[in-house]
């Protein structure tokens, strides 16, 4: 695992547009909305798994619990939508992210009065020795060419310019309208804050993802995501391999 927050080469294939096709099939994307937190007991819920092994799911917690995720000798990541967790000697906030050791196992134990929910990550890739973790204060925002400071990235696992699966964070500013792109690549993703919408041409309407959701976009696909509200939105994505941009035509 290399964690890379290295905005010249993310910039640079921000900036380089490509001429690919894009298609405008309705079909290529879906999402599922965030879980309800009011549970009796912990539940881990599967979300998505490739064939590869990896695999997303929702971690639900009731307040003063605690649970005790088999790995599997996978790499976890982590993600908190809600609430507060303490796993591997270590305190996650709201929307922090974190690497952990791979370890056969980990005992997340829930430290809100309202509940957690999390969002887990395996990857076949690893092993990790050392515990990474990055608060929401500390994620490396920068601000992506082109937008006029609307949108920020933070790449937080692998590298944009490798095949292998990667990890990053997007910022809308309030109001961000959008505009029609596509990425060579499948990725999935996670919104956490603010009125994140996202649709493609054909779709009729913006599709609202409230925090916890999570949502697919298949790679060559025309589609579009903005911020509306008051509020900043910010999303969590995986992508399938190489990272790239270009605009829809």
């Amino acid at each position: 695992m290399t964690l890379r927050c290295n905005s010249l080469g993310v910039a640079a294939l921000l900036i380089a547009w490509c001429t690919l096709p894009a298609s405008a099939d309705t079909t290529t994307w879906g999402w599922a909305a965030a879980p309800d937190l009011q549970v009796a007991s912990p539940i881990l819920s599967r979300v998505w798994q490739n064939v590869d092994g990896s695999t997303g799911s929702h971690l639900i917690m009731p307040p003063a619990s605690s649970f005790l995720f088999e790995t599997e000798g996978q790499t976890t990541k982590a993600v908190v939508v809600v609430g507060e967790v303490s796993a591997a000697n270590a305190t996650l906030g709201e929307r922090s992210f974190t690497v952990l050791p791979t370890l056969p196992s980990h005992d997340f134990v829930s430290a809100a009065a309202s509940g957690c929910l999390l969002y887990l990550e395996q990857e076949a890739e690893g092993p990790v020795d050392d515990l990474m973790v990055i608060a929401a204060d500390d994620i490396p925002w920068f601000d992506v060419p082109n937008t006029g400071g609307s949108v920020s990235l933070a790449w937080v696992w692998g590298e944009a310019e490798t095949p292998a699966p990667s990890s990053f964070f997007l910022r809308f500013q309030p109001g961000f309208p959008g505009f029609q792109h596509a990425h060579s690549h499948s990725y999935r993703g996670l919104a956490l804050q603010g009125g994140y919408t996202h649709w493609e041409p054909g779709d009729g309407a913006r599709t609202a993802l409230e925090p916890g959701a999570t949502f697919w976009q298949s790679g060559i696909a025309a589609h579009d995501d903005a911020c509306d509200g008051q509020t900043e939105c910010i999303a969590y994505f995986r992508i399938e391999s190489t990272f790239d941009i270009f605009p829809a035509e």
